[in-house]
């Protein structure tokens, strides 16, 4: 009842481009501005050797990360954060 999904469709020729387009980023600040909306979650891909998430991780407030504390190494965690803070 008070969740709404917003599925990304077709996958682009080019996730990075569009991405880092403006009408992305006037999209996402629409949503931040509507009052129907507490929290955004942008479901994304893996930080580690992809740059979309970079890319998206600056236009939000936050950013998660959900791991594997039994199948992933601590100092990928560590790259992934210190990825975002770089950017």
């Amino acid at each position: 009842k008070n969740w709404k999904v917003i599925t990304s469709g077709r996958i682009p020729p080019d996730p990075t481009r569009l991405f880092n387009s403006k009408r992305m980023k006037d999209f996402l600040s629409e949503l931040k501005k509507d009052k129907n909306y507490d929290y955004i979650l942008l479901d994304a891909t893996p930080i580690v050797g992809i740059s979309d998430t970079i890319i998206l991780s600056n236009m939000t407030d936050g950013v998660g990360i959900l791991t594997s504390l039994e199948n992933v190494k601590k100092d990928i965690c560590k790259n992934a954060i210190n990825k975002i803070i770089s950017t």
